[in-house]
């Protein structure tokens, strides 16, 4: 793990308000806890940090802080343990800083990062990567900035766990050897509704359901009218009868 410096000033401000007026001056606030000291709160140049954060990137570093007060001058060898952001402006909010100490082990999570694009996925497949970061346990000398894999030689079905993963000399495992890091999943297979099927193949047999029942409704149609003609030619030889009785 590499080593960087960043400056920082004791801070006195403390409560809501104080810390939002510390934000509008361009500043964020910190803390710095650990090795059974009391917690220091410290604050940070917002343009210092942004820079700092870019220059390191997602990996892990030791960070020695250069703690500004009123007896001058201190230095204390951090990791950076949380960082808090904006929900909407995705602005820094608030840093932790953890205490370390070079001959002591330290607990921390290290970020996997994929490399290439896998052969899988050129052949239609699906990159499922289910786990991003990692716990391991080492010396904080020890400890690595990041994992990095190559995949792209990775073919549809091919994937790798936890155990699989490169990892240096000294460093152990916390996570959970079996965990799936990644996986080429194949391409999704498009299902047809069985009952659609059904539905698109039935019209005939409807159609000829419905052309009997209109036919047979046709002639009965005919029928009547043909009844209804008859009774009315009959009407005219009744009256005569009537007349001559």
């Amino acid at each position: 793990m590499k080593k960087v410096d960043l400056d920082v000033q004791e801070r006195k401000e403390k409560g809501k308000g104080e810390i939002g007026r510390l934000r509008k001056a361009g500043f964020v606030p910190a803390i710095v806890y650990g090795d059974n000291s009391k917690g220091l709160s410290v604050k940070i140049d917002k343009k210092i940090l942004v820079h700092f954060l870019r220059a390191i990137g997602n990996g892990n570093v030791l960070t020695n802080l250069k703690i500004k007060g009123e007896k001058g001058i201190s230095e204390q060898l951090v990791i950076i343990k949380d960082t808090q952001f904006d929900p909407v402006r995705e602005d820094i909010l608030h840093l932790d800083f953890q205490r370390v100490s070079l001959t002591k082990k330290i607990i921390s999570e290290v970020r996997i990062i994929l490399k290439g694009e896998p052969e899988g996925v050129k052949a239609g497949g699906m990159l499922d990567h289910a786990l991003r970061t990692v716990q391991v346990e080492c010396l904080p000398a020890d400890m690595p900035e990041r994992i990095e894999i190559d995949i792209s030689t990775f073919k549809i079905h091919d994937g790798i766990h936890v155990k699989d993963l490169p990892i240096p000399a000294g460093v152990e495992m916390i996570t959970d050897m079996e965990r799936n890091v990644f996986s080429i999943l194949p391409p999704r297979k498009i299902e047809v509704d069985e009952e659609t099927i059904k539905t698109d193949e039935e019209p005939e047999v409807i159609g000829e359901k419905g052309k009997e029942e209109a036919e047979t409704a046709e002639e009965a149609k005919k029928e009547e009218a043909g009844t209804a003609e008859e009774a009315k030619k009959e009407e005219p030889k009744k009256e005569e009868e009537k007349k001559g009785k």
